[in-house]
């Protein structure tokens, strides 16, 4: 295959057989590194930890939180903790 690869990230042997043995065993050294790389799963930014409503709220301006609460639906107010419900 082009560059020495079939395109499922394996070595071409007849293009490695073809090789000094110092490139060769380099290739498949760098070889080895990128597949290995490849299978560790990247972080999913999607996954992250979310911080929970009563979290968010606690950290607003007085203002801006007491706007919050008084809009905020019940299904919200439930998940909070007493210290802000007593603000609601």
């Amino acid at each position: 295959g082009a560059g020495g690869s079939n395109g499922d990230g394996e070595l071409d042997q007849e293009f490695l057989a073809a090789l000094p043995e110092d490139i060769r065993n380099e290739l498949i050294q760098q070889n080895r590194a990128q597949r290995a790389a490849a299978a560790v799963p990247r972080p999913d930014p999607s996954s992250a930890a979310e911080m929970d409503s009563a979290s968010i709220i606690a950290t607003l301006p007085p203002e801006l939180r007491e706007e919050v609460l008084l809009t905020s639906d019940e299904s919200v107010l439930a998940t909070l903790p007493p210290q802000l419900l007593a603000e609601a």
